[in-house]
């Protein structure tokens, strides 16, 4: 069975359509890189804080490894016949480690050695919700990312999808109907 991996930047819908998923689907199985990250809970928090001063070679060698493990247990979960969608992988690594940051933390010919050959079974849903709406979306939770940084963020997607050859299907509305044919 394909693994389905939903990408997207904050507020595109991602964690609302994988609780409808398993809702309907009691035989999905999500997985995000948080839950293989237990050890290193402390670079995580930082990197979500945007707090990476000092961490650079840690936190990409500790992303790195996380990655590699989620994929390697979502794919033994797919061979022993479960669904497996995954709550970000490793297009988002690329984004936030590669396109948004200093491009020297990861090499993309590292990206493309070490990442590339793990991604072959995955088929990515990308959530491309329009600006306007991720902006008001986040701001009625409290998130206070600004529109340009979000701009950046869905540029970083654009720009890993075309760019890096990998199967993909682009979702501009966020409806967990379309998601589900996937799954059917």
């Amino acid at each position: 069975m394909a693994i389905i991996a939903l990408e997207g930047v904050n507020g595109c819908g991602k964690s609302t359509l994988i609780k409808a998923l398993i809702e309907k689907n009691r035989d999905i199985i999500a997985l995000n890189i948080k839950d293989e990250m237990v050890e290193d809970e402390a670079l995580l928090t930082r990197f979500y804080e945007r707090d990476t001063l000092g961490l650079a070679d840690e936190l990409v060698r500790s992303l790195l490894t996380a990655h590699v493990r989620l994929l390697e247990r979502a794919q033994k979960l797919s061979q022993e016949g479960h669904r497996v969608i995954l709550d970000r992988s490793i297009a988002s690594f690329y984004v936030y480690q590669y396109y948004l940051s200093d491009r020297n933390r990861l090499n993309h010919q590292l990206y493309v050695t070490l990442l590339k050959p793990l991604e072959r079974c995955i088929h990515y849903l990308w959530l491309d919700v329009a600006l306007e709406e991720l902006v008001a979306r986040l701001h009625a939770r409290g998130d206070p990312i600004g529109q340009e940084e979000l701009r950046l963020r869905q540029e970083g997607y654009r720009h890993y999808f075309m760019q890096c050859d990998t199967t993909y299907t682009r979702v501009t509305s966020s409806t967990s109907e379309f998601i589900h044919g996937f799954f059917s």
